[in-house]
C-alpha cells in the first residue's frame, strides 16, 4: 500500500512489519536464531510439503496458484481440512507452535 505522508510517497507493507513483529517474539523467546528473509518462506513451504506424500498436493494451492487443468478448476478441489492440517504440520517442521 502506498501512503502520502509530508508531500512523500511512502510503502507500506503490513505483512513484513507482522512478520518482523513474529520474528523478534521468536527470538526472544529463544525459537529463533538468525531472521530469515520472508521470501525464503515462500520457497521452502512447498518443498517441504512436496516431499510429504501426504500434503503434496497442497503445494500448488498453498502458493497461490490458479488451477491449470481442467480438471483442476472444476472437478478437484483442495479440502480446506486438509490444507489446514498441511498448514499446521509445516508449523511444526519449522518449529512454530
Amino acid at each position: 500500500m502506498e501512503e502520502l505522508r509530508g508531500g512523500k510517497v511512502t510503502k507500506i507493507d503490513n505483512i513484513a512489519v507482522a512478520y518482523h513483529w513474529f520474528c523478534t517474539k521468536l527470538k526472544t523467546k529463544g525459537l529463533l536464531k538468525a531472521k530469515k528473509p520472508l521470501k525464503l518462506l515462500r520457497k521452502t513451504s512447498p518443498t517441504l510439503l512436496q516431499k510429504n506424500p501426504a500434503y503434496a498436493h497442497c503445494a500448488a494451492h498453498f502458493l497461490g496458484h490458479a488451477p491449470r487443468s481442467v480438471a483442476d478448476k472444476h472437478y478437484v478441489a483442495i479440502d480446506q481440512a486438509t490444507f489446514d492440517k498441511a498448514v499446521l504440520w509445516l508449523g511444526e517442521e519449522y518449529g512454530v507452535k
